[in-house]
């Protein structure tokens, strides 16, 4: 499992202070009320995300604000622009009983009867529900709505989800 979760993206700043604002990744925006410190860091580089105390949280218009220590000016929040925004696991939100970190599922094993059909490469959310991108082991791609009646179990422990194919679902050859 990923040490740090996403929850969101610096997209710029707000006023003189040093305030940066926050593109929300969490259905729940409130959940920013409740940190004292987030992890900063770009995409694809190879050092650790550094920690920074947040001092003060504000959301307008559905977009969190968050005031970091040290940041103190404008010209300070603006070089943080673009940087992702982590919670360790620690502060990430406990979810209830059958509900899952996306994060956590992607590159799972796909298994139908026991036997390993492909891998999870993403998962789509509809609305409705969401939908497992699975990669087969033969290349093509497999679309499984998150049902009981396809999704089986998930044991995020042994990376594996079991699932139950339903009729009509693959694409059939002419």
């Amino acid at each position: 499992m990923l040490k740090y979760i996403q929850i969101g993206t610096i997209v710029g700043v707000h006023g003189i202070k040093g305030e940066v604002k926050i593109y929300p990744l969490t259905d729940n925006p409130d959940r920013f009320y409740d940190l004292d410190y987030v992890f900063l860091g770009k995409e694809g580089q190879d050092t650790e995300p550094i920690r920074y105390d947040v001092e003060n949280v504000r959301l307008v218009k559905g977009m969190p604000l968050l005031k970091l220590e040290p940041v103190k000016d404008r010209n300070a929040a603006e070089l943080l622009r673009k940087y992702n925004v982590y919670v360790d696991r620690e502060n990430a939100v406990k979810l209830p009983e059958g509900r899952y970190l996306i994060c956590d599922l992607i590159n799972a094993d796909i298994y139908e009867n026991d036997r390993k059909i492909g891998v999870l490469r993403d998962v789509i959310q509809t609305g409705a529900n969401d939908v497992y991108v699975v990669e087969e082991l033969d290349g093509s791609e497999l679309l499984l709505p998150v049902i009981k009646e396809c999704i089986l179990n998930v044991d995020l422990e042994n990376n594996r989800i079991d699932v139950h194919v339903m009729e009509g679902l693959r694409d059939d050859p002419i």
